[in-house]
């Protein structure tokens, strides 16, 4: 399962390079609900915290209060859009996420 995760993790970060705070969003949103079953099966197993701590990988650099918010949040609101089955598209999805970011924050932060 950790191959699994560290090769999607892998995919995104490749799709990740070179693009603006926003698209990072959206690039996230559409990683994400393409491994909605995948998750869905982690959270059955009771193994969704190898999912919260990729996010916290990928986000925690300086070990901020703000970094560990955001790998938090994201991580909830990724667990409730699969544990309730939501149907938002990704464009939608990543809305949703860019009203709780800081886009001035994230074009500082993210590298």
């Amino acid at each position: 399962l950790k191959d699994i995760i560290d090769k999607r993790t892998n995919d995104f970060i490749e799709k990740y390079k070179n693009h603006s705070p926003e698209d990072h969003i959206r690039i996230s949103a559409q990683l994400l609900i393409e491994g909605k079953d995948f998750t869905k099966i982690l959270i059955e197993s009771d193994l969704y915290s190898l999912v919260t701590e990729k996010f916290a990988q990928l986000i925690i650099k300086d070990d901020t209060y703000a970094e560990h918010f955001i790998a938090g949040g994201i991580a909830n609101i990724y667990y409730y859009y699969v544990t309730n089955d939501r149907k938002e598209t990704p464009e939608e999805f990543s809305n949703i996420l860019s009203q709780f970011l800081n886009i001035e924050y994230l074009k500082k932060e993210v590298r």
